[in-house]
């Protein structure tokens, strides 16, 4: 999976969506494995991941905090 000149990767999830919240963080999780991967190989040295937490104005979304938490985003590099 290997993408010249990538200038960023964005991962975008249904912040009203609480149901799929587990999904969304394994399939992160699968990114992150090839991202990482390349990284180390220089490849995608560099490149910014961006999580964007869409439809955050709906009464229901959850935080970006919460959110952060579900994907385990602290623990990320």
């Amino acid at each position: 999976m290997y993408y010249p000149n990538t200038n960023a990767i964005l991962y975008v999830i249904d912040s009203n969506d609480k149901a799929r919240f587990a999904k969304a963080g394994e399939e992160l999780s699968k990114v992150l494995d090839v991202f990482f991967l390349l990284m180390k190989k220089e490849i995608l040295q560099g490149v910014p991941l961006l999580v964007l937490a869409n439809k955050q104005d709906l009464p229901d979304a959850a935080s970006e905090k919460d959110i952060s938490e579900i994907l385990g985003l602290a623990r990320i590099k």
